[in-house]
């Protein structure tokens, strides 16, 4: 019984993404100030659209810094045995799924931009799916899982939807 595991890479998009939205906020605040409200019709739309963007991102900041923090020092990692495969059920989550090889139904690769292959799409059960996000991993573990997953399900290729 052999077990492969495969570890998650950083999550250093979040944190990328978290000062991003907050160099963003500084930068729209510095540039335009506080406005000074005026009652005409263009004016308040105008101010609505300001708040929205600083809303908006003040959001983006906020999310990305919580899934940041929250995976932050955990162990995430994929692991491959002779009947099942465990790993996180979405690329940014630490809730873990284990499948059977025989409850997966269809496994293909989500077509990213400009038709390449980008993530990697469990379909389980009756309505059940997960995805394996190529981002999350190095390179060569990606391929090796994939290579993993076309000898247990006895395919030749993995198709790109």
């Amino acid at each position: 019984m052999s077990i492969s595991q495969y570890y998650y890479i950083g999550n250093n998009q979040n944190l990328f993404f978290g000062v991003f939205s907050i160099s963003l906020i500084g930068y729209i605040l510095y540039t335009f100030g506080l406005p000074t409200v005026n009652v005409t019709f263009w004016s308040v739309l105008g101010y609505s659209l300001y708040a929205v963007f600083i809303f908006l991102f003040s959001w983006l900041a906020q999310f990305s810094f919580k899934t940041y923090f929250k995976l932050r020092g955990q162990k995430r990692v994929i692991t491959i045995n002779d009947k099942s495969i465990t790993f996180p059920e979405l690329g940014d989550s630490l809730k873990v799924i284990e499948l059977k090889f025989s409850q997966i139904r269809e496994v293909y690769f989500a077509e990213g931009r400009h038709g390449i292959p980008n993530n990697l799409i469990i379909k389980y059960g009756y309505d059940g799916h997960a995805y394996i996000a190529k981002d999350y991993l190095k390179p060569q573990d990606f391929e090796a899982i994939c290579t993993l997953f076309k000898e247990a399900l006895k395919i030749n290729q993995i198709s790109v939807k």
